[in-house]
């Protein structure tokens, strides 16, 4: 709600955001800093700094974000290189290779040259990974993938049954009941039109973050 663009959405949702991460950022790095080397510290930092970028981001203070952004992914992937059990990690990992992966062709070099390049393909494993196996971020990752990734039709049809199980979870959510169907409707039509349709795949959404 803070960070993404949208009804209901004002610039002080996102101050009152930011005035929160950037605290509990504080917080965090002095923790580190003192030699708080735990497993979840840095994963609490590693979050904090990545949605901050965001915010930033959406706020045109691109050089701010940038400079958080980069601190998140860092930092997290230390953290998942060391402690691979983190898997709720992988929902802002994902969203950095994905999204960075996507950029335009003209602009990759210069986001090679900050340090910033990202894989789309491995954006979606790690998505997928989160899905499967993280405790808390699991259905974020599935609203991510289904609701932020913007995928052509044909390679949508990967995750019909994704849009199904989401809808089914949350049936009150109008949002991924209309997205089930226009997944359903996609396929259909790029099935007709004869394109290269991918085959969808079983994700079982993780269900420790459920009541």
């Amino acid at each position: 709600k803070s960070y993404n663009d949208g009804n209901g959405v004002n610039q002080h949702h996102k101050d009152k955001a930011l005035k929160k991460l950037k605290k509990l950022i504080r917080k965090t790095q002095q923790a580190i800093n003192n030699g708080d080397s735990s497993a979840e510290t840095r994963f609490v930092n590693g979050m904090a700094e990545a949605y901050t970028s965001a915010i930033l981001l959406s706020k045109n203070k691109n050089m701010s974000a940038y400079n958080h952004s980069f601190s998140g992914r860092e930092q997290l992937q230390t953290l998942v290189t060391e402690h691979p059990e983190m898997e709720d990690a992988y929902l802002v990992l994902g969203m950095f290779e994905f999204f960075l992966g996507s950029i335009p062709d003209d602009m990759k070099s210069k986001a090679r040259a900050l340090g910033m390049q990202g894989d789309r393909e491995i954006g979606l494993s790690h998505l997928e990974r989160t899905i499967e196996n993280a405790t808390v971020s699991a259905p974020e990752a599935a609203r991510v993938l289904l609701l932020e990734t913007n995928l052509p039709d044909a390679e949508a049809c990967r995750y019909r049954d994704l849009s199904e199980v989401m809808h089914n979870e949350y049936p009150a959510n109008e949002l991924f009941a209309v997205t089930a169907r226009i997944i359903r409707l996609q396929c259909r039509i790029s099935e007709a039109e004869g394109q290269d349709v991918a085959a969808p795949i079983t994700l079982t959404l993780n269900q420790g973050c459920m009541p």
